[in-house]
């Protein structure tokens, strides 16, 4: 009898009993625990990256009421030690246990369980699964610790070998009468594949007879040691095996992970089923038998490993004990290879055995006479180029925070050497004398650094985990110390975190604790924590300052996502908030990419807050007095309580439908470049939704690191259509190099990553790599290094490692931030471009169905972004993003829309005023009728429209006139012939030097009615939806007097700028700019001048100058420019005309 269970609203494949499905590593093993026989008590599983899915699976209601049904408490841990310690006490009540180990504690589990391994009673049964992260050389042996214990030890290939050693290794411990392991390589535990499901068992079906021959499983009560069951369960498997007698150059052993990477490589080759393979799925006892055989008929034997050594030792064992008989087994290989042809020896590096190109260049010498070389040449992708810029990576967690807290650290010697600088200019100021303080060596983490002498001062940084476990011993004895001693230990965030405060007053001797101070700081406030580390190194004892994440968090990442999850669900930000330079607003024409530019300017600037300096000043005669007030940054937030609208070119249901340029392929695969949302993001979810429902193979593996707010490092996907299950193991979900069928970027910097020679991926190549990438940042990455970058150099590098026929490289983040006002639908409208290039090989409704899916799971507006990409790619003029772009809107249209009153529509005499502007204008653009003949005559023609409204704001109608009188006798004495070349580079310039950027015209232009309109157009502001737009501004106040110079930067609403801009109805212009700046303008009318007075004569010198002075004008340099150098030009025409 067959338990009823009516299917839930959502239902996870866990439910299913037949059919496949596409399961993570951790959700394989919760179905094996509910398809094992007989039934499995308790799954516990520590809490870690590799685990998050059963975190949600828990929190879903209808499957925990599965769970329940099936009597399985599925529990959740903090620490492996933990739970290996509570399902120890569980089996040795007699129930069948599977404990998932995983993450940084997983030493403390091992540690356990040498000290306390037990014997389990009659019919009791215990798997232990052990993540094996193998980050380096020097990482904890888990298979040899294991091993030397007498413990029975299982490796897992794959993610369905995973879910069958689940029963394996219960059957295994039930027959050894203990505790049996299995160790899975990181990479497996961050991977999911397509799993041919199983009936989920039931309490009555223990005797089915039936049931058990149709997965020839051995009875469960079936005893003779964990060998027997192993040989009963055919764990060791044989592909390829020698005849007796004969005897092949070489053969292989695999264990684990490696395994499948050899078939990935033989299939790469073409020589699937030629090579001798013994893969070992029990390591511990190993079956001598087995290897003995491959050792007989082989001459060379290649053992491959996830960790490099660790099963050749035990095969050399082996074939010591051969050679003791007096055979001679085969030659024994693995960390180090067979030399090449010049003899070299060839050197097997850490985990080079899991990549199926590595593995390949390391065996090239060895399997040559077993494939052309023509084939070789295929497999081999030229060395990619260098990446143009330096990867810059942001780390998070603790490991971030403990990194931040260091960088504060190694700034202490300077910060104290700046504090006696300040206190002697003090003691002079006073007229006191300076006092000499005793110079302080200090050691960060060890390591001296400051005076060669003094007095020592130790400062050790910690991280949350490291102080956890190590800091009450490090406070025991730095208390007990005669030496100065600073603890500088970062608190992680979370309610359910540990009060590190606490912990460290728990570990405070009572005889010591006058010798010990505890404080509290924050990063957020990063003054006041270097003022508190400078007063605890004066002091001379142990002081322990704990440091808060925030607020804002920056490195936790769980809170950093439940912030962003709002906003997943939402499909919009309530709150948008924007930082650029407060000229922003006095910009003529925009250069390309100007954004990154004025965020790489804010940053250089100054941050949003408020300080306060003081500066001296050399003295001089007369002595200095005055002040000045400056707008820097402008910020401007937009709050919003329903969903931005924006309308766009284009539909989705006119699309055509694309062609997919690999439906023939055998296989095809992608890699994602970034992702949000869990693990493996919602890009990748949505292709192995829609390649599920198509019936493709699916098979994924990521990297789930965080590097960005609300993003982790990377995923990749692969779809195939195997004719068997064996023939499906015959591809791993690795990417050889250069043979990914299309490259997502979401992250600029995980994208370069993915083409750089110095990393593992590699997996663009221009003959085959079809690429969507996005140079577009992040709003967390927009304060960043990061935004300094040259973005035409990255875009030029991607277009040089991608298909020439089949590349966008484009700002994704900023056009979803346009048209969504959410930058985090970039991945799906990248998505959507790739599909309608023809780069996915899915059908409009198997992507549409996973979409809808995705929204039903939460992620809102996912069919919006997917059709946007679609659009994107059909029309891209079409979506273009007229808030951002100057020339979207003609010189006719903006003088049109300057015939309006607001041009002074909040003075007396508004009307009066714009139609003396429309006048203006008409007779001006009557008078150069031919710049709107060529494209950059429009551009020009453009200029001169913003130009004169903008000489109206800074001086009046009469400056505004003396500007058009100038461009206007330039274009008389022009040549039609070129284009009139000297007016189209004059304008610029001309309207940069007239239209200096002081105080009072900054003021004018941030408050002005055609900025205003520009940022509610750019940010898609509209009143009557309920959006509110709040505008705040750092503006600095400088005060000289005499021999110091006071600043403060204070950050305020619009006050301050519209009393600035209410100055130049009584200010004076020739009180306004500095001196340079009149002459500049002075300068360069002149040049003006000269140019339209021997122009006849000598066309282009001056065509050469005003280029000069235009591309000046365009990237900011006039601004800055020395008046000396406008003079050189001056003189260097004068000369020329002599």
């Amino acid at each position: 009898m067959v338990m009823s269970i009516d299917k839930p609203t959502h239902e996870h494949p866990l439910w299913k009993h037949t059919g496949t499905a596409t399961l993570s590593a951790a959700e394989a093993v919760l179905k094996a625990v509910l398809e094992c026989l007989p039934s499995v008590h308790r799954l516990i599983y520590v809490a870690s990256q590799a685990t998050a899915d059963l975190d949600q699976i828990c929190a879903d209601p209808e499957t925990a009421e599965l769970l329940r049904m099936h009597r399985l408490h599925v529990e959740p841990m903090a620490d492996a030690g933990r739970a290996a310690q509570l399902a120890a006490w569980a089996a040795r009540r007699g129930q069948h246990v599977i404990a998932l180990l995983t993450g940084p504690t997983v030493p403390g589990a091992l540690n356990l369980l040498e000290s306390t391994s037990r014997p389990l009673p009659e019919g009791a049964a215990l798997g232990l699964i052990f993540e094996d992260l193998a980050l380096n050389r020097s990482a904890v042996d888990i298979r040899g610790r294991l091993t030397r214990q007498g413990m029975p030890v299982l490796e897992a290939r794959d993610v369905p070998h995973l879910r069958d050693s689940v029963e394996n290794v219960l059957r295994i411990s039930r027959s050894a009468h203990g505790v049996a392991s299995v160790v899975v390589d990181r990479s497996i535990l961050r991977s999911a594949e397509t799993l041919t499901l199983r009936p989920n068992r039931g309490e009555e079906e223990v005797g089915d007879d039936d049931r058990r021959r149709r997965r020839r499983r051995p009875r469960w009560q079936e005893t003779g040691g964990p060998l027997r069951m192993a040989r009963r369960l055919e764990l060791n498997t044989w592909r390829a095996i020698p005849s007796p007698g004969e005897a092949i150059p070489f053969g292989f052993i695999t264990v684990g992970a490696a395994d499948r990477t050899l078939q990935h490589m033989a299939t790469m080759l073409r020589i699937s089923g030629r090579l001798p393979v013994l893969h070992l799925g029990l390591l511990n006892p190993v079956d001598e038998a087995a290897v003995t055989r491959i050792l007989q008929r082989c001459q060379n034997v290649i053992v491959l490993e996830p960790r490099p050594g660790t099963m050749e030792r035990t095969v050399l064992q082996v074939a010591e004990s051969l050679r003791a008989q007096g055979e001679s087994p085969a030659l024994i290989w693995g960390r180090q290879l067979p030399p090449d042809e010049s003899g070299e020896p060839v050197l097997l590096e850490e985990r080079e055995a899991l990549h199926p190109s590595r593995l390949l260049r390391r065996l090239e010498h060895l399997l040559q006479d077993l494939t052309p070389t023509s084939v070789f040449l295929e497999n081999f992708q030229e060395e990619p180029s260098e990446i143009p810029v330096p990867v810059l990576m942001e780390r998070f967690g603790a490991a971030g925070q403990q990194e931040a807290i260091r960088r504060i650290a190694h700034g202490i010697p300077e910060l104290l050497e700046q504090e006696e600088l300040d206190e002697d200019s003090d003691a002079d100021e006073v007229g006191a004398p300076g006092r000499e303080q005793d110079p302080i060596r200090v050691f960060i983490d060890g390591e001296p650094t400051g005076p060669p002498e003094g007095r020592v001062v130790y400062i050790e940084t910690f991280s949350g985990p490291s102080f956890f476990r190590h800091g009450a011993a490090a406070i025991r004895q730095a208390a007990a110390s005669r030496d100065t001693w600073l603890f500088l230990v970062a608190q992680p965030h979370g309610q359910d975190r540990a009060d590190l405060e606490r912990l460290s007053e728990a570990a405070i001797p009572k005889s010591l604790g006058e010798r010990v101070r505890i404080r509290r700081g924050t990063l957020a406030e990063t003054s006041r924590l270097k003022k508190m580390i400078r007063d605890s190194v004066k002091g001379s004892e142990l002081t322990i300052i704990v440091i808060d994440d925030g607020p804002p968090t920056r490195f936790d990442v769980p809170a950093i996502e439940a912030e962003l999850k709002e906003i997943d669900q939402q499909g919009f930000q309530p709150m948008q908030r924007i930082v650029w330079p407060a000229d922003r607003a006095s910009v003529i024409r925009q250069p390309p990419m100007l954004a990154e530019l004025e965020v790489e300017a804010v940053r250089h600037a100054a941050a949003v807050e408020t300080r306060s300096s003081r500066e001296s000043l050399a003295w001089r005669w007369p002595p200095r007095l005055g002040g000045r007030i400056r707008l820097l940054v402008e910020q401007i937030e937009v709050h919003r309580s329903r969903p931005p609208i924006r309308e766009h070119v284009g539909g989705g249901d006119g699309l055509p439908a694309p062609v997919p340029l690999h439906a023939d392929s055998a296989t095809w695969a992608v890699h994602i470049a970034g992702f949000r949302g869990p693990s493996p993001g919602l890009a990748a979810k949505a292709l192995i939704l829609a390649g599920s429902r198509m019936g493709y193979h699916v098979q994924a593996r990521m990297l789930p690191g965080p590097i960005g707010a609300g993003r982790r490092a990377w995923a990749q996907v692969l779809f195939s259509r195997p004719h068997s299950e064996q023939e499906s193991s015959q591809v791993s979900a690795t990417i050889p190099w250069g043979e990914a069928d299309l490259m997502l970027g979401l992250d600029r910097v995980e994208s370069l990553l993915a083409v750089s020679p110095g990393e593992s991926h590699r997996v663009a190549s221009p003959a085959r790599t079809r690429g969507v990438i996005n140079i577009g940042l992040f709003e967390d990455q927009l304060d960043r290094e990061v935004a300094s970058q040259p973005v035409s150099e990255i875009a030029e590098h991607f277009k040089s490692q991608l298909h020439p026929e089949g590349q966008v490289v484009e700002d994704f983040t900023d056009l979803c931030r346009w048209q969504f006002h959410n930058e985090r639908l970039a991945d799906l409208a990248q998505l959507g471009t790739a599909f309608q290039m023809g780069a996915v090989p899915l059908s409009p409704d198997a992507i549409e169905a996973a979409l809808r899916e995705l929204e039903s799971l939460g992620y809102a507006r996912a069919q919006e972004a997917f059709r946007l990409g679609r659009e994107f790619c059909q029309n891209p003029a079409g979506l273009r993003r007229p808030g951002e772009d100057p020339n979207a809107e003609s010189a006719a249209q903006f003088m049109r829309r300057q015939k309006t009153p607001p041009l002074g529509r909040t003075r007396f005499g508004s009307r009066d005023r714009s139609a003396r502007f429309s006048r203006l204008s008409q007779r001006v653009f009557f008078d150069v009728p031919g710049l709107a003949e060529t494209e950059e005559g429009r551009e020009a023609h453009r200029d001169l429209a913003v130009a004169l409204r903008r000489c109206v704001i800074w001086g009046g109608f009469d400056y505004a006139e003396k500007f058009a009188d100038a461009v206007v006798a330039l274009y008389r004495v022009d040549r039609a012939e070129t284009g009139r070349a000297l007016t189209r580079k004059a304008i610029l310039p001309l309207a940069e030097a007239c239209l200096t950027r002081d105080s009072v015209y900054l003021a004018s232009m941030a408050v002005s009615s055609e900025h205003r309109r520009e940022t509610r157009q750019r940010l898609n502001v509209h009143l009557a939806r309920g959006d509110r737009l709040e505008v705040r501004y750092l503006t600095r106040l400088e005060l000289t007097f005499i021999r110091w110079r006071f600043r403060i930067d204070l950050r305020t609403s619009d006050w301050m700028a519209k009393v600035l801009a209410a100055a130049r109805l009584v200010l004076p212009s020739s009180w306004r700019g500095t001196s340079r700046d009149r002459q500049v303008r002075r300068l360069v009318q002149e040049i003006l001048l000269r140019a339209g007075t021997n122009a006849e004569s000598d066309y282009d010198g001056w065509l050469a100058i005003l280029s000069e002075l235009h591309d000046m004008a365009l990237d900011g340099r006039l601004r800055r420019i020395n008046p000396d150098r406008l003079r050189e030009m001056l003189g260097s025409r004068h000369h020329a005309e002599d």
